[in-house]
């Protein structure tokens, strides 16, 4: 299993992925959308720290989070931070990616 973080090159895919994997199909979190929202965000300082948790190349679990310097506070630029998991595995699987998000 590995973490991988926003400002890897496969981040895009593996999120469209792992969003094409759970029953959150909300629009704001869609890839054009957060992309947007990064955008209408650039004159605050925010500090992304999105990440995915893969095994064999597969995510499992990922949200997305940025911290907003100006206001100590931890969203998803502007929006509810976005905590998804890949539907196909069972949750006594989920158990190992879980702690390991914990921690990150």
């Amino acid at each position: 299993m590995r973490v991988v973080y926003y400002n890897d090159p496969k981040f895009e895919v593996l999120w469209r992925m792992l969003f094409k994997k759970n029953d959150i199909q909300v629009p704001f979190y869609s890839s054009l959308a957060r992309k947007y929202q990064k955008e209408y965000c650039s004159n605050s300082d925010f500090k992304n720290l999105s990440f995915l948790i893969l095994k064999n190349e597969i995510p499992i679990l990922g949200a997305t989070l940025s911290f907003n310097q100006n206001n100590m506070e931890i969203d998803g630029y502007g929006w509810p931070v976005l905590y998804i998991e890949n539907k196909d595995f069972s949750e006594s699987f989920l158990k190992k990616p879980r702690r390991l998000f914990k921690k990150e």
